[in-house]
């Protein structure tokens, strides 16, 4: 009986960490590749993508997919190549599931990484668990340009939370040894955050010298050492720069223009106040995390000074962050995408500091309240934030399939049919292109009304434009699906 008991004390203990981790991954690839891309930025790193798995060669500029006008591309080219990589073994099959797939592993790579670091710093796998649920059920990262798209915001959020983590790691360690390795990956994932956002990728670099300012007293070797990985880094992103400037025409000027002018001018439309961060992590993209954070508090009066510790980096990299983004004029909500593995990490820590000290409060000699019991109770109260990301997540995709070209497009009478469509639509241009070169298709995109003629297939996507092909041409209705038309030309009126 003992060792009946003991071995299923064993199967609980392996078998239980499996289940958190599924549980963790389901709100990531949950309908991943459902959604069709959508008509920004997504689809924009979709054609970066497939131009580079089909020719081995960056994207200049986004007229070469047919129905895109004149477009410069200044985009960094690391996590396109993964992306690439990726289209290029599944994306015959599956276009959406192919370029999110790698934004996804890098999510997946955060929660490992956290989960990792909490056993190795801290001997305490509760931080990881526990920072990875808060993660992944933060509306801000999952919902919205982050984790469960192409953008390429996700994968950049991994790349400095492990550029955070090693250069904590590296100013914490007196080994040689780790300290080494620390360094190398330090400068590794410095490289790849510069070379998939430009100089936004060094935004940590200000948090990482005043932390180790505040800490230490004679802190110049570290200080030495962090200057060499920003030297090492930006030197090599100046001569790409100026590599890709004498290869394309206008290239810096194009990046200096549309990436970095937006730190001092206004583009499209997206001036915010200096709060703006603060008010929609406080009012939608981090509840209902954000109403902990007032009991950050308690972990400065914590006794553990190594927790203590690395909860002042994370305060200081986090403050040192938003404070640098909020000075821009052109603010969108995805540029806090870094923004929230270090609150997650912040929050969870919180929480077990807060457990830790009420079970102290609680444990006499009459009344012993196990970590089971606790653990019972986080597991409670992750439930509604959990389900509610699966719901919207699953909404999302619905509302996204219930009107949209690729729906029709996915159910055409005929592979050879016309879009009537106006103006410049990266969507549409991408499935266009999409579906003629892997499907077979001939879709031809107009922009003229009186260009059909007598059996041409023309398919429709908005109401207003159907009301005036309606008062135009008569017509054969071949399929009518909300704000969807493919219909059949017999005459103009």
């Amino acid at each position: 009986m003992r060792k009946l008991s003991h071995e299923m004390h064993i199967c609980f203990n392996n078998i239980i960490p499996l289940l958190i981790f599924a549980a963790l991954l389901i709100p990531i690839f949950f309908k991943l590749g459902f959604a069709p891309l959508n008509s920004g930025d997504e689809a924009l790193f979709g054609m970066r993508a497939i131009h580079m798995a089909e020719t081995d060669t960056y994207l200049a500029d986004f007229g070469y997919f047919p129905g895109m006008r004149k477009y410069p591309n200044h985009k960094p080219p690391v996590t396109t190549f993964f992306q690439a990589i990726s289209y290029r073994l599944i994306g015959k099959y599956d276009l959406e599931l192919s370029l999110r797939l790698p934004i996804a592993l890098c999510i997946v790579g955060a929660i490992i990484t956290f989960i990792y670091f909490g056993k190795l710093v801290f001997n305490d796998s509760r931080i990881g668990v526990v920072s990875a649920m808060i993660l992944i059920t933060t509306p801000g990262f999952m919902l919205n340009h982050i984790a469960r798209t192409c953008d390429q915001d996700g994968a950049l959020s991994f790349y400095m939370l492990l550029a955070a983590l090693s250069f904590y790691a590296f100013s914490d360690t007196s080994s040689p040894l780790w300290k080494k390795r620390s360094f190398t990956l330090l400068t590794l994932t410095t490289f790849l955050c510069v070379f998939t956002k430009d100089i936004y990728g060094f935004l940590f670099v200000p948090g990482f010298y005043i932390f180790l300012l505040f800490r230490k007293k004679h802190p110049w070797k570290e200080l030495k050492a962090i200057t060499v990985c920003v030297f090492i880094v930006a030197g090599l992103w100046l001569i790409y720069l100026f590599y890709m400037d004498s290869e394309i025409k206008g290239f810096l000027e194009n990046l200096t223009r549309n990436a970095w002018g937006r730190y001092f001018v206004e583009i499209g439309h997206n001036r915010r106040p200096f709060y703006y961060y603060f008010y929609v992590l406080a009012t939608k993209n981090f509840l209902p995390y954000i109403f902990i954070l007032p009991l950050v508090a308690i972990v400065l009066t914590s006794d553990n000074k190594k927790i203590k510790d690395f909860f002042i980096f994370l305060l200081i990299l986090l403050s040192v962050f938003i404070l640098t983004i909020s000075l821009s004029v052109t603010k969108l909500e995805w540029y806090l995408a870094p923004a929230y593995p270090l609150l997650a990490m912040i929050v969870a820590i919180t929480i077990i500091t807060c457990l830790d000290r009420f079970s102290l409060l609680l444990t006499t000699r009459s009344i012993k309240i196990s970590r089971f019991y606790f653990s019972i109770g986080l597991l409670l109260f992750f439930c509604t934030p959990y389900f509610n990301i699966l719901k919207s997540i699953d909404a999302n995709a619905a509302l996204k399939q219930e009107s949209n070209y690729v729906v029709m497009i996915k159910n055409a009478p005929s592979r050879d049919f016309h879009i009537l469509a106006f103006g410049n639509n990266p969507h549409l241009a991408l499935y266009t292109y999409y579906y003629n070169k892997s499907k077979g298709y001939n879709i031809n995109l107009n922009e003229t009304w009186n260009s059909f003629h007598r059996d041409d297939i023309v398919l429709i996507c908005n109401k207003l434009m159907i009301k005036r092909f309606k008062e135009r041409y008569f017509y054969d209705s071949l399929i009518e699906n909300g704000d969807g038309l493919f219909a059949k030309v017999i005459e103009i009126k």
